[in-house]
């Protein structure tokens, strides 16, 4: 009876073991693919634009969104901004249709580039009022 006990025991203490063997495991694995895709990421970076940009640049990018609602830009372009938002969401919902009105779609994708085209003029200007402040 003693044997059993003994031998029941060493089979519970060794599936124990296995468990926490695997779970030790698969975690450890785990944490080297999360640790390896950030490194690809951070390469991939690199490599797409060959100036030394990172992750940590991308997220730099980020924060021109949070500028772009500074308080020294014009109502106006902060309007155009904004309709340029929709009618960009206007022309996504209009190429998921099927089938796409062509013609639409490239009325809304000329709105929307001309948008894009005053904005960004107006941001050169600014740019350029700034460097000839010195």
């Amino acid at each position: 009876m003693n044997v059993r006990k003994v031998l029941k025991v060493m089979l519970a203490v060794a599936l124990v073991a296995g468990l926490v063997t695997g779970i030790a495991y698969a975690r450890e694995s785990r944490g080297r693919k999360i640790r390896g895709e950030m490194q690809h990421k951070e390469w991939r970076g690199f490599s797409k634009w060959g100036d030394g940009r990172t992750m940590r640049g991308m997220s730099d990018n980020r924060m021109n969104v949070k500028r772009a609602n500074a308080p020294d830009i014009p109502q106006e372009i902060r309007e155009m901004r904004a309709e340029a938002r929709k009618t960009a969401i206007d022309l996504r919902m209009e190429l998921g249709k099927n089938p796409v009105d062509r013609e639409k779609a490239f009325e809304l994708h000329t709105k929307c580039q001309s948008f894009m085209h005053e904005i960004s003029n107006w941001h050169f200007t600014q740019m350029l009022d700034t460097l000839n402040v010195n």
